[in-house]
């Protein structure tokens, strides 16, 4: 019997098998990092909503928005508390419009319609209801936005750390910066839907930074991301803060190409080319339902006034000093002139001192000089139109798309990472500094000479507002408050970064940056309530009494919450609309207000007519489009059409006399049974026109009986469809045009991606087999 003999270790053999063992024990180390430097953006993030996750305040945009709190709001920063942000959408469209998507996704319908707002209009081809977007499902709790928010800033956190670290930033240096992003101004100032897609602009710059190392080395990581980033950006549902991102995109993409040596230049476009091509594709449902939703729609400024929009003057105070003015509206009140009003509604975000002087540094110092330069150039050709200056405003609305939108608003997350970018690169430069680079130390002073010169410069517009505001109670502490914060930690870093050897100055000034982030988002937090309580009895009687009719509202339930609770509103605060539902509104219903803010409490000119004049005044054609109920406030309305069928202390419910059925047979004879939205069976002696009190759009399709009928015009709104003589079954069904070969797009493009994901890669699978076996 005889047994096999190991063959004798050689020095080489040995020598190998420790080079494993190190390698091993690097990739752990790797694998570690992968988890715990993400974990600790993410917790940095949760940390920064603590006052929302723990209770110290009520989230709030439910009760902020619906009309119906009844508690006092108990501000916890006195008696000009503000808002906890600028734009109330977040709650009218956004959480109202998101959260009927989310219902109808559950219970297995696609949110192509919404039969609760106006007459009917679009749901997914709006946009802003982000109806197919996978955290629109957080909404279908009450604070859910609060996780939907959280969410996406844990993903932006994530995606920014792994960019700062692709781009060869130390590991804590990648965290700082990451965070930085996640807490940057507009997350914390404007939660509207310009929120959602800010998160997927790292992913897009990680792509591209991916398909130039690929350019040399061949993968499908880099076209994927940026497939992946563009489609999750639009469905996101605000394409306008989407493509501006993908401007900046654009610029940080000719920089890595000019960059590049010219044989890896034709590779690298290819794989942008391609990325961007199967995110489109992706995109394609969104894409075709929001232009078939705009083809016919009232846009609003959209239209022209945007080309020349601009910030005010004032608004320089958002580069580094935020709260100079006080909290968000905080003072609005006490303003005047009502410059205070027009500030906090144009602006969409902030940079911080500390963030400002870091970029300097970085601008200054370090490598990939050609980067700094592109991100540089964008972020002041960005500040240059957001302020109107004539040249670049002229230049940049020759850039297809801008003229149309609020670049002065939507801009501001672009220039955010393009800033935090730079700040991480100079934060870098100095954990790199050596004795025989203290001229490095030169530099930081420098930029912190020139940050405190901006300051200056940035108060200066603002200083007859101040002045004028100095006389309200309690606003003398922000100026003072505002300006200290921002030279403390000003000097804190310029004397850490002069003071310490780099590693100790880079690990102090990251922190403080990171608590100047924290500080700065959880500021607007402050100005929410303790605690808010709703009523929603009239809510509950209206679901239950309402039926296929509609309701009007002069204040309680304001506009498209009735869509929240499934309860069918005629007033809509929205955009955009049918062009056929604003005019009809601007004609007949409420001639005193932009017919795409029809709330039923605010007027454009104080001595035109009230809602409630417009209302008795017009009360025909409320009553023509379904109108059964008009719920107003509780206390007594002399002149109110109808009869009160529910009073409660905080509302009144008046019912109408002659309301227009849903469903209405206008020449013939029928029997209509069954009736819902959707479909009803009728019992007609004869041919007859059966007119359904729902908005004409192209989308609209009919069936009798299983068969196609044609839908026309009834009047300026509704749809009618010829019923034949018998009992016959009448389904109607919405889909945006050419809805099925975008569909078949998307397939293709998702496709695409997951081939590309899980599709064996034989150049890395070789190489495996390689290291195996050496």
């Amino acid at each position: 019997m005889s047994t096999a003999l190991s063959p004798p270790r050689t020095k080489s053999a040995l020598h190998a098998r420790r080079g494993r063992k190190r390698r091993n024990r690097i990739h752990r180390r790797r694998s570690e990092r992968l988890w715990i430097d993400p974990a600790l953006v993410a917790l940095v993030v949760v940390i920064a909503y603590l006052p929302y996750l723990v209770g110290i305040v009520s989230p709030g945009v439910f009760g902020f928005n619906s009309g119906l709190a009844t508690s006092p709001l108990g501000p916890w920063l006195g008696a000009h508390v503000g808002l906890p942000w600028i734009d109330p959408n977040v709650g009218y469209v956004s959480q109202a419009l998101g959260h009927l998507a989310a219902t109808d996704l559950i219970h297995g319908h696609i949110p192509w319609w919404n039969p609760y707002e106006g007459v009917g209009v679009p749901l997914f081809g709006e946009g802003q209801s982000a109806a197919l977007f996978p955290p629109t499902l957080f909404l279908l709790t009450a604070n859910g936005q609060i996780l939907f928010h959280l969410s996406l800033q844990v993903v932006a956190g994530i995606a920014t750390q792994r960019l700062l670290k692709t781009l060869g930033m130390a590991r804590w240096v990648s965290i700082v910066g990451a965070i930085l992003f996640a807490l940057n101004g507009t997350f914390a100032w404007l939660t509207n839907a310009a929120f959602n897609p800010i998160a997927f602009l790292p992913i897009l710059l990680l792509g591209i930074e991916y398909c130039r190392t690929e350019s040399v080395v061949k993968s499908r990581r880099g076209w994927v991301l940026i497939a992946v980033g563009i489609a999750l950006s639009l469905y996101a549902g605000f394409p306008e803060t989407a493509y501006i991102d993908g401007l900046m995109a654009g610029v940080w993409t000719l920089a890595r190409f000019v960059q590049l040596p010219r044989p890896s230049r034709p590779r690298f476009i290819k794989s942008i080319g391609f990325g961007t091509g199967v995110g489109v594709l992706v995109s394609a449902p969104f894409l075709v339902a929001f232009f078939d939703a705009t083809r016919h729609a009232d846009i609003g400024g959209h239209a022209s006034a945007f080309a020349s929009l601009k910030l005010q003057p004032i608004a320089t105070n958002t580069f580094g000093l935020p709260y100079l003015f006080g909290p968000i509206f905080g003072f609005s009140q006490a303003d005047p002139s009502n410059v205070l009003n027009g500030f906090w509604g144009g602006i969409g975000g902030y940079l911080t001192a500390a963030v400002i002087v870091m970029a300097l540094y970085g601008l200054f110092t370090g490598l990939d000089i050609g980067l700094k330069v592109a991100l540089a150039c964008w972020v002041i050709v960005a500040a240059a139109r957001a302020f109107g200056v004539g040249p670049i405003v002229d230049l940049t609305n020759l850039i297809p798309g801008i003229s149309t939108s609020a670049f002065s608003r939507y801009s501001a997350p672009s220039w955010e990472m393009a800033t935090v970018v730079l700040a991480a690169m100079g934060l870098d430069s100095i954990g790199r500094s050596t004795k025989r680079h203290s001229w490095n130390k030169s530099s930081l002073a420098l930029a912190g000479a020139v940050t405190a010169f901006l300051l200056a410069i940035v108060i200066l517009p603002g200083q007859s507002l101040i002045r004028q505001l100095d006389r309200a109670p309690g606003f003398s502490s922000y100026p003072v408050t505002s300006v200290l914060w921002a030279v403390s930690t000003l000097l804190i870093l310029v004397f850490a970064g002069t003071t310490f050897r780099p590693s100790v100055a880079q690990t102090i000034m990251g922190l403080v940056l990171i608590v100047d982030a924290v500080a700065m988002f959880m500021t607007p937090q402050m100005s929410a309530p303790k605690k808010i309580s709703v009523d929603t009895a009239s809510v509950v009687y209206l679901q239950h009494h309402i039926g296929l009719y509609r309701f009007a509202t002069l204040g309680p339930i304001v506009p498209n919450y009735g869509s929240y609770f499934s309860i069918s509103e005629v007033n809509a605060h929205d955009l955009p609309l049918p062009k056929r539902w604003t005019d009809f509104v601007k004609t007949h219903l409420e001639t005193n207000e932009l017919p795409q803010q029809f709330d039923g409490v605010t007027v454009l000119n104080h001595s035109g007519p009230t809602p409630l004049e417009e209302l008795i005044t017009n009360l025909r054609y409320y009553e023509a489009i379904g109108v059964k109920y008009v719920i107003a406030p509780s206390t007594p309305i002399p002149g109110m059409p109808g009869h009160i069928v529910f009073r409660d202390h905080q509302s009144a419910i008046y019912g109408l006399d002659h309301p227009s059925s849903f469903y209405t047979v206008t020449s013939g004879s029928c029997r209509l049974i069954d009736e819902s939205v959707s479909q009803l069976t009728a019992a007609c002696s004869r041919s007859s026109t059966l007119v359904r009190n729902e908005l004409y759009d192209a989308g609209w399709s009919a069936t009798i009986g299983g068969s196609k009928v044609a839908i026309s015009h009834a009047g300026p709104l509704f749809q009618s469809v010829t019923l034949p003589p018998g009992t016959s079954t009448v389904k109607f069904t919405y889909l945006p045009k050419y809805m099925d070969e975008a569909g078949v797009l998307a397939i293709l493009g998702v496709v695409a991606v997951f081939v590309a994901l899980f599709a064996p890669n034989r150049r890395r699978k070789r190489k495996a087999l390689t290291d195996k076996f050496t």
